[in-house]
């Protein structure tokens, strides 16, 4: 089960680094977000709230606000859907689980940022 979850993790932030790329143009292969560290203000406002709501341990009402956010895209939009998933990628199974929230559900969030920016799969 654990190889499962690593691989899938390791997917995830390939994924994630294909997007940024796409999106950016940097080519590193992760960006190291801290998320304990409190966000400064001249941060992604939906960003912002995002990580707000993960801290609360409210993933499900986090992902409805992105993809609220998603129906008007725009690159902060994107900015922020990237980085809330990463971060998501980072919680441990038991916090996922606490949350209702799977890897399987992150993935499946970065599959459907592909297809709204037109990428196959």
């Amino acid at each position: 089960m654990s190889y499962h979850y690593d691989w899938l993790m390791r997917q995830i932030e390939s994924l994630i680094a294909m997007l940024r790329y796409i999106l950016t143009g940097e080519k590193t292969h992760m960006v190291t977000i801290d998320t304990r560290a409190p966000a400064t203000a001249g941060e992604n406002p939906l960003y912002l709230q995002l990580q707000t709501l993960v801290r609360q341990e409210k993933i499900c009402e986090a992902e409805n606000l992105l993809y609220e956010a998603l129906e008007n895209p725009g690159q902060q939009v994107y900015d922020a859907a990237l980085r809330f998933y990463e971060d998501l990628n980072r919680l441990s199974d038991e916090t996922l689980t606490r949350c209702n929230f799977s890897r399987q559900e992150i993935l499946e969030g970065l599959q459907d940022i592909c297809h709204r920016l037109g990428i196959p799969q």
